[in-house]
């Protein structure tokens, strides 16, 4: 009986990852290419996490993927204030889901 239970709970697993920090990085680089009057201005943590209502080191831990939890709720938010600010943000530019078959790679 114990031997089954184990083979049961060491099949492979998906992985999420959290890609907010990446995509951050992405809109400045991208931003910065392009000529001033066309740039937008891409928010600092502080400026998001004010605008959200939400602690700046928390959103640096989310953005850092240092959660073992993330709250729905605030990532809505997150999502909500960046395309309030003109930036067509989708959920999966906040997370990834890597499925078992694939090598776990980060992303």
């Amino acid at each position: 009986m114990t031997k089954e239970r184990n083979e049961t709970t060491s099949k492979k697993e998906g992985a999420l990852f959290i890609t907010f920090g990446s995509y951050l990085d992405g809109l400045r680089s991208h931003e910065g290419q392009l000529p001033p009057e066309r740039r937008r201005e891409v928010p600092t943590i502080r400026s998001l996490a004010k605008s959200v209502g939400i602690h700046e080191v928390t959103l640096t831990n989310i953005a850092n993927g240092n959660i073992k939890h993330l709250d729905l709720v605030k990532a809505k938010h997150i999502l909500d204030e960046m395309r309030r600010r003109g930036f067509a943000m989708e959920l999966t530019d906040f997370i990834k889901y890597i499925p078992p078959e694939i090598e776990h790679v980060s992303p």
